[in-house]
Protein backbone atom coordinates (compact mmCIF):
# COMPACT_ATOMS: atom_id res chain seq x y z
CA UNK A 1 0.00 0.00 0.00
CA UNK A 2 1.62 3.24 -1.16
CA UNK A 3 1.62 6.10 1.32
CA UNK A 4 2.98 9.60 1.23
CA UNK A 5 5.32 10.16 4.16
CA UNK A 6 6.52 13.73 4.71
CA UNK A 7 10.25 14.17 5.15
CA UNK A 8 10.02 17.55 6.91
CA UNK A 9 10.85 17.79 10.63
CA UNK A 10 7.97 18.25 13.04
CA UNK A 11 7.79 19.97 16.40
CA UNK A 12 4.85 19.53 18.74
CA UNK A 13 3.78 21.67 21.64
CA UNK A 14 1.02 20.29 23.83
CA UNK A 15 -1.97 22.41 24.78
CA UNK A 16 -5.34 21.94 26.45
CA UNK A 17 -6.92 21.74 23.00
CA UNK A 18 -4.23 19.41 21.67
CA UNK A 19 -3.16 16.90 24.35
CA UNK A 20 -2.30 14.26 21.72
CA UNK A 21 -0.96 14.45 18.19
CA UNK A 22 -0.07 12.08 15.37
CA UNK A 23 2.96 12.43 13.13
CA UNK A 24 3.64 10.50 9.95
CA UNK A 25 7.17 10.78 8.63
CA UNK A 26 9.75 9.13 6.41
CA UNK A 27 13.31 9.29 7.61
CA UNK A 28 16.04 9.12 4.99
CA UNK A 29 18.81 10.57 7.15
CA UNK A 30 19.72 10.13 10.81
CA UNK A 31 17.45 12.08 13.14
CA UNK A 32 19.55 13.80 15.83
CA UNK A 33 19.52 12.71 19.47
CA UNK A 34 16.84 14.44 21.48
CA UNK A 35 14.50 14.16 24.43
CA UNK A 36 11.11 15.66 25.18
CA UNK A 37 8.73 16.22 28.08
CA UNK A 38 5.93 14.02 26.72
CA UNK A 39 5.34 10.37 25.89
CA UNK A 40 5.90 9.11 22.36
CA UNK A 41 4.44 5.94 20.89
CA UNK A 42 6.19 4.83 17.69
CA UNK A 43 4.90 2.34 15.12
CA UNK A 44 7.26 1.33 12.31
CA UNK A 45 5.31 0.49 9.14
CA UNK A 46 8.06 0.03 6.55
CA UNK A 47 11.79 0.28 6.03
CA UNK A 48 14.43 -0.57 8.59
CA UNK A 49 17.05 1.01 10.77
CA UNK A 50 18.18 1.45 14.33
CA UNK A 51 16.99 3.49 17.25
CA UNK A 52 19.60 4.54 19.80
CA UNK A 53 17.61 4.63 23.01
CA UNK A 54 19.49 5.89 26.05
CA UNK A 55 22.76 4.81 24.50
CA UNK A 56 21.63 1.34 23.37
CA UNK A 57 20.97 0.27 19.77
CA UNK A 58 17.53 -1.23 19.05
CA UNK A 59 16.20 -2.67 15.82
CA UNK A 60 13.56 -0.73 13.90
CA UNK A 61 11.58 -3.08 11.65
CA UNK A 62 7.96 -3.12 10.40
CA UNK A 63 5.65 -3.93 13.29
CA UNK A 64 7.99 -2.59 15.99
CA UNK A 65 6.04 -0.68 18.62
CA UNK A 66 7.89 1.49 21.13
CA UNK A 67 6.64 3.59 24.01
CA UNK A 68 9.16 6.26 25.01
CA UNK A 69 8.86 8.20 28.24
CA UNK A 70 9.85 11.80 29.06
CA UNK A 71 12.96 10.36 30.71
CA UNK A 72 14.25 8.82 27.49
CA UNK A 73 16.85 10.21 25.10
CA UNK A 74 16.94 8.79 21.59
CA UNK A 75 17.92 9.17 17.95
CA UNK A 76 16.88 7.33 14.78
CA UNK A 77 19.16 5.97 12.07
CA UNK A 78 17.40 4.62 8.95
CA UNK A 79 19.18 2.19 6.65
CA UNK A 80 17.74 3.50 3.38
CA UNK A 81 14.45 4.84 4.67
CA UNK A 82 12.23 4.37 7.69
CA UNK A 83 8.48 5.07 7.77
CA UNK A 84 7.10 5.74 11.23
CA UNK A 85 3.84 6.87 12.81
CA UNK A 86 4.35 8.65 16.14
CA UNK A 87 1.75 9.54 18.74
CA UNK A 88 2.74 12.30 21.14
CA UNK A 89 0.80 12.79 24.36
CA UNK A 90 1.38 14.38 27.74
CA UNK A 91 1.68 12.58 31.11
CA UNK A 92 -1.40 14.51 32.23
CA UNK A 93 -3.36 13.14 29.28
CA UNK A 94 -2.28 9.60 30.12
CA UNK A 95 -3.42 10.11 33.72
CA UNK A 96 -6.83 11.34 32.49
CA UNK A 97 -7.17 8.12 30.52
CA UNK A 98 -6.53 6.15 33.69
CA UNK A 99 -2.98 5.03 32.82
CA UNK A 100 -0.17 5.23 35.33
CA UNK A 101 2.78 5.15 32.96
CA UNK A 102 6.16 4.59 34.55
CA UNK A 103 9.27 6.43 33.44
CA UNK A 104 10.66 3.60 31.35
CA UNK A 105 10.51 2.59 27.72
CA UNK A 106 8.45 -0.38 26.56
CA UNK A 107 8.56 -2.44 23.39
CA UNK A 108 6.53 -5.08 21.61
CA UNK A 109 6.00 -6.42 18.11
CA UNK A 110 2.74 -6.65 16.17
CA UNK A 111 2.02 -8.75 13.08
CA UNK A 112 2.41 -7.49 9.51
CA UNK A 113 -1.38 -7.73 9.07
CA UNK A 114 -2.02 -5.55 12.12
CA UNK A 115 0.67 -3.11 11.02
CA UNK A 116 -0.99 -2.69 7.62
CA UNK A 117 -4.41 -2.23 9.22
CA UNK A 118 -3.20 0.42 11.63
CA UNK A 119 -1.25 2.20 8.88
CA UNK A 120 -4.33 2.40 6.68
CA UNK A 121 -6.36 3.94 9.51
CA UNK A 122 -3.64 6.26 10.75
CA UNK A 123 -2.53 7.75 7.44
CA UNK A 124 -5.66 9.91 6.86
CA UNK A 125 -5.34 11.32 10.39
CA UNK A 126 -1.74 12.48 10.14
CA UNK A 127 -2.79 16.11 9.71
CA UNK A 128 -1.10 18.49 12.17
CA UNK A 129 -3.30 21.35 10.92
CA UNK A 130 -6.39 19.61 12.32
CA UNK A 131 -4.83 18.66 15.62
CA UNK A 132 -6.91 21.04 17.75
CA UNK A 133 -10.24 19.79 16.40
CA UNK A 134 -12.23 17.97 19.09
CA UNK A 135 -13.52 15.22 16.81
CA UNK A 136 -10.03 14.74 15.42
CA UNK A 137 -8.67 14.30 18.95
CA UNK A 138 -11.32 11.69 19.64
CA UNK A 139 -10.38 9.79 16.48
CA UNK A 140 -6.76 9.77 17.57
CA UNK A 141 -7.76 8.45 20.98
CA UNK A 142 -9.69 5.57 19.40
CA UNK A 143 -6.52 4.46 17.60
CA UNK A 144 -4.07 5.28 20.38
CA UNK A 145 -5.82 3.22 23.06
CA UNK A 146 -5.47 -0.25 21.49
CA UNK A 147 -1.77 0.32 20.78
CA UNK A 148 -1.15 1.65 24.25
CA UNK A 149 -3.01 -1.25 25.84
CA UNK A 150 -1.00 -3.71 23.75
CA UNK A 151 2.24 -2.20 25.01
CA UNK A 152 1.18 -2.14 28.64
CA UNK A 153 -0.20 -5.67 28.65
CA UNK A 154 2.24 -7.46 26.38
CA UNK A 155 5.14 -5.08 25.98
CA UNK A 156 8.50 -5.75 27.51
CA UNK A 157 9.63 -3.14 30.00
CA UNK A 158 13.21 -2.13 29.24
CA UNK A 159 14.42 -2.49 32.80
CA UNK A 160 18.05 -1.92 31.92
CA UNK A 161 17.18 1.53 30.69
CA UNK A 162 15.56 2.80 33.86
CA UNK A 163 16.70 6.39 34.48
CA UNK A 164 18.07 5.52 37.93
CA UNK A 165 20.32 2.81 36.52
CA UNK A 166 21.45 5.02 33.64
CA UNK A 167 22.16 7.78 36.12
CA UNK A 168 24.68 5.59 37.92
CA UNK A 169 26.63 5.34 34.67
CA UNK A 170 26.63 9.13 34.46
CA UNK A 171 27.86 9.43 38.05
CA UNK A 172 30.68 6.99 37.36
CA UNK A 173 31.58 9.04 34.30
CA UNK A 174 31.92 12.16 36.46
CA UNK A 175 34.07 10.31 38.99
CA UNK A 176 36.33 9.04 36.22
CA UNK A 177 36.62 12.40 34.43
CA UNK A 178 36.51 14.97 37.24
CA UNK A 179 40.16 15.87 36.61
CA UNK A 180 39.23 17.12 33.15
CA UNK A 181 38.83 20.91 33.51
CA UNK A 182 36.50 20.87 30.47
CA UNK A 183 34.06 18.40 32.06
CA UNK A 184 30.46 19.55 31.53
CA UNK A 185 27.09 18.34 32.70
CA UNK A 186 26.21 17.71 29.05
CA UNK A 187 29.11 15.27 28.77
CA UNK A 188 27.93 13.17 31.70
CA UNK A 189 24.32 13.25 30.48
CA UNK A 190 25.39 12.08 27.03
CA UNK A 191 27.48 9.27 28.55
CA UNK A 192 24.41 7.74 30.21
CA UNK A 193 21.86 8.57 27.52
CA UNK A 194 19.78 11.14 29.42
CA UNK A 195 18.85 14.65 28.41
CA UNK A 196 20.93 17.33 30.20
CA UNK A 197 17.82 18.80 31.82
CA UNK A 198 16.60 15.47 33.20
CA UNK A 199 20.11 14.41 34.24
CA UNK A 200 20.54 17.65 36.18
CA UNK A 201 17.21 17.17 37.95
CA UNK A 202 17.95 13.52 38.74
CA UNK A 203 21.43 14.45 39.93
CA UNK A 204 20.16 16.93 42.52
CA UNK A 205 17.46 14.53 43.66
CA UNK A 206 19.74 11.48 43.93
CA UNK A 207 23.02 12.96 45.14
CA UNK A 208 21.65 15.88 47.14
CA UNK A 209 23.65 18.67 45.54
CA UNK A 210 24.18 20.36 42.21
CA UNK A 211 26.38 18.88 39.51
CA UNK A 212 28.94 21.71 39.78
CA UNK A 213 29.17 21.31 43.56
CA UNK A 214 29.78 17.59 43.22
CA UNK A 215 32.54 18.07 40.62
CA UNK A 216 34.19 20.66 42.85
CA UNK A 217 34.03 18.23 45.79
CA UNK A 218 35.63 15.49 43.69
CA UNK A 219 38.45 17.82 42.71
CA UNK A 220 38.99 19.06 46.25
CA UNK A 221 39.25 15.54 47.63
CA UNK A 222 41.63 14.63 44.83
CA UNK A 223 43.80 17.64 45.63
CA UNK A 224 43.83 16.63 49.31
CA UNK A 225 45.05 13.17 48.40
CA UNK A 226 47.82 14.66 46.27
CA UNK A 227 48.85 17.17 48.93
CA UNK A 228 49.00 14.44 51.59
CA UNK A 229 50.87 11.93 49.48
CA UNK A 230 53.50 13.99 47.66
CA UNK A 231 55.68 17.06 47.90
CA UNK A 232 54.48 18.44 44.57
CA UNK A 233 53.74 22.17 44.50
CA UNK A 234 50.24 23.22 45.49
CA UNK A 235 49.67 24.62 42.02
CA UNK A 236 50.48 21.25 40.49
CA UNK A 237 48.00 19.52 42.81
CA UNK A 238 45.33 22.01 41.85
CA UNK A 239 45.78 21.57 38.12
CA UNK A 240 46.11 17.80 38.35
CA UNK A 241 42.86 17.62 40.32
CA UNK A 242 41.02 19.43 37.53
CA UNK A 243 41.01 23.08 38.58
CA UNK A 244 41.76 25.52 35.77
CA UNK A 245 41.93 28.63 37.97
CA UNK A 246 44.25 28.90 40.98
CA UNK A 247 42.29 31.71 42.69
CA UNK A 248 39.15 29.59 42.36
CA UNK A 249 40.96 26.58 43.80
CA UNK A 250 42.25 28.50 46.83
CA UNK A 251 38.82 30.02 47.51
CA UNK A 252 37.05 26.65 47.29
CA UNK A 253 39.67 24.90 49.40
CA UNK A 254 39.59 27.53 52.15
CA UNK A 255 35.80 27.56 52.23
CA UNK A 256 35.50 23.78 52.23
CA UNK A 257 38.17 22.84 54.80
CA UNK A 258 38.77 26.04 56.74
CA UNK A 259 42.50 26.13 56.01
CA UNK A 260 44.70 26.93 53.03
CA UNK A 261 46.18 24.09 50.91
CA UNK A 262 49.63 24.84 52.35
CA UNK A 263 48.43 24.60 55.95
CA UNK A 264 46.50 21.42 55.14
CA UNK A 265 49.68 19.82 53.82
CA UNK A 266 51.66 20.75 56.93
CA UNK A 267 48.97 19.44 59.24
CA UNK A 268 48.19 16.35 57.15
CA UNK A 269 45.10 15.96 59.32
CA UNK A 270 41.92 14.14 58.32
CA UNK A 271 38.89 16.22 57.49
CA UNK A 272 36.62 17.00 60.40
CA UNK A 273 33.03 15.85 60.26
CA UNK A 274 31.91 19.44 60.83
CA UNK A 275 33.42 20.55 57.54
CA UNK A 276 32.15 17.59 55.55
CA UNK A 277 28.71 18.49 54.26
CA UNK A 278 28.95 16.05 51.35
CA UNK A 279 28.78 12.89 53.44
CA UNK A 280 26.21 11.35 51.07
CA UNK A 281 28.61 11.46 48.15
CA UNK A 282 30.61 8.40 47.10
CA UNK A 283 34.33 9.06 47.22
CA UNK A 284 35.58 9.83 43.72
CA UNK A 285 39.13 8.72 44.48
CA UNK A 286 39.28 5.03 43.67
CA UNK A 287 42.96 4.69 42.98
CA UNK A 288 45.82 3.14 44.91
CA UNK A 289 46.66 3.97 48.48
CA UNK A 290 48.77 6.80 47.17
CA UNK A 291 45.56 8.63 46.46
CA UNK A 292 43.43 7.39 49.33
CA UNK A 293 40.78 9.40 51.10
CA UNK A 294 42.35 12.26 53.07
Amino acid sequence: MAMSFPIVPYLWEASAAQPVSLLQRRLTEPYPAHGHDYFELELVVSGSGRQWLNGEALSMEPGCLYLLSPADFHRLEPNASLDVFSFHFTPEYAAQLGFSLVQEARHTQISSEETAQFAARLSPLAKPSAAADLFYQQELLILLLPLLLRLLRQGEAMQLRKPERRFQAGLKYVQAHHTDPELRLEDAARACGLSPCYFSSLFSKTVGCRFTDYVTECRLRHSCALLSASSAPVTEAAYEAGFSSLPHFFRCFQKRFGVSPGVFRKQSAPLSSDSANFSVLPLPIQNSSKEGSP
